[in-house]
């Protein structure tokens, strides 16, 4: 099954979500010299979107004349297509990748900050749980099953308010991070650009090492999407001093 239409533009699809860019459309009147923008037939303003290259009409009654005449296309920043809109657009869903990453972690070091704030009520109470579990007996059933409590009550009780402290600033750090990636990705910043690579890349052993003890789809696709991005990064944004070859 097909996922995108044979014919998929990718200019035709920012279009629909920010508009076409027709400058012959407002215009108070256009001469010979515009026909390649726009002209006038009938009752109907026929204009030219720059970005899409679609040809929109409307009725001239209704126009809202807000120029004299077609405005000066060198004077003005023309929309963006081809592979220069691909990596516009590229960027920007890695910046909402970041940006989603960060809120992870913010989620994360609330998580840790509210069990460090609990974290001694929970361990005298899985104290008193443990001793009961040893003065109580059982069938072989309860046994096995006082066993996983047991595993349980053991991680409770190990866990030191030094190591949570250290997981909450951890936590923090990379939200932030994260979070910087995402704004200056989303503003096509060139620090942002190599920020996101190193860091992709910092990250890839300890994903590679956990991989490495257990293989799940969710760890091998985040690798795969990790490494594409770091890839796609280094490669189109020809970073590090990375040349990509252009056809001629």
């Amino acid at each position: 099954m097909r996922l995108l239409p044979k014919q998929f533009h990718l200019e035709t699809f920012v279009c629909a979500i920010k508009g076409h860019v027709t400058p012959a459309h407002n215009a108070g009147a256009l001469t010979a010299n515009d026909a390649h923008l726009g002209f006038d037939r009938d009752q109907y303003r026929h204009a030219r979107c720059l970005r899409c290259n679609a040809w929109l009409h409307a009725d001239i009654a209704t126009l809202k004349v807000t120029n004299d005449g077609v405005p000066d296309l060198a004077g003005n920043a023309m929309p963006r297509r081809g592979q220069e809109l691909k990596d516009a657009v590229v960027l920007r869903c890695i910046s909402v990748s970041r940006g989603l990453h960060s809120l992870f972690f913010v989620f994360v070091a609330l998580a840790l900050f509210a069990l460090d704030r609990r974290l001694p009520g929970l361990q005298r109470q899985a104290t008193r749980i443990q001793d009961a579990l040893h003065l109580g007996g059982g069938t072989q059933g309860q046994i096995a099953s006082s066993d996983a409590i047991a595993r349980t009550i053991n991680r409770v009780l190990g866990v030191h308010k030094s190591s949570l402290h250290t997981l909450i600033l951890t936590s923090v750090g990379y939200s932030i991070i994260e979070g910087i990636e995402a704004v200056g990705l989303w503003k096509e910043k060139r620090w942002a650009e190599y920020l996101t690579a190193v860091a992709l890349f910092g990250f890839l052993p300890f994903e590679i090492n956990e991989l490495s003890k257990k293989v799940s789809v969710i760890r091998v696709g985040a690798l795969v999407i990790n490494v594409a991005m770091l890839a796609y990064l280094i490669w189109n944004k020809k970073l590090f001093g990375v040349k990509r070859n252009t056809p001629v």
